[in-house]
């Protein structure tokens, strides 16, 4: 039996799945303040347009008064309207965390497995050696 050299490490699926995972990983990290400042602003859109449609279903929303109206109770005194908490980047209802979580979980899995596989292919290697003496 002769011995063969090992096989190239880009012909294990599991180089490929570790690249390609860490790749994404990596361009995730790399841009999570963008996307927490685009989720917070797609969220705000969101939480106005539905107070605004809580207005409307109240009877409590008109469009020409919005802007120069205070709100006044009886006694004349002006009160202070009530603001919706709205999302900002670094606390939106959407978060980005078990995205990453989940793909570094993915990454660490498919390290184990090249690493395992890699090691197996090692000793199978070894098994096939032979051992000094040849059969003819």
């Amino acid at each position: 039996m002769t011995n063969r050299p090992p096989t190239p490490i880009a012909d294990s699926p599991w180089f490929w799945f570790i690249l390609f995972v860490g790749v994404g990983l990596t361009f995730l990290l790399v841009t999570d303040g963008k996307f927490n400042r685009r989720q917070a602003g797609i969220e705000r859109k969101y939480q106005v347009d539905e107070w605004i449609r809580a207005q409307k279903a109240q009877g409590e929303w008109k469009e020409e008064e919005v802007a120069t109206e205070l709100i006044s109770d009886r006694s004349g005194q002006k009160l202070t309207v009530p603001i919706p908490k709205y999302s900002t980047p670094g606390n939106t209802r959407i978060q980005i965390g078990p995205l990453k979580a989940a793909l570094g979980f993915l990454w660490f899995g498919c390290v184990g497995m090249f690493v395992r596989e890699r090691l197996l292919q090692r000793n199978l290697s070894d098994e096939t050696e032979p051992s000094g003496r040849s059969t003819s």
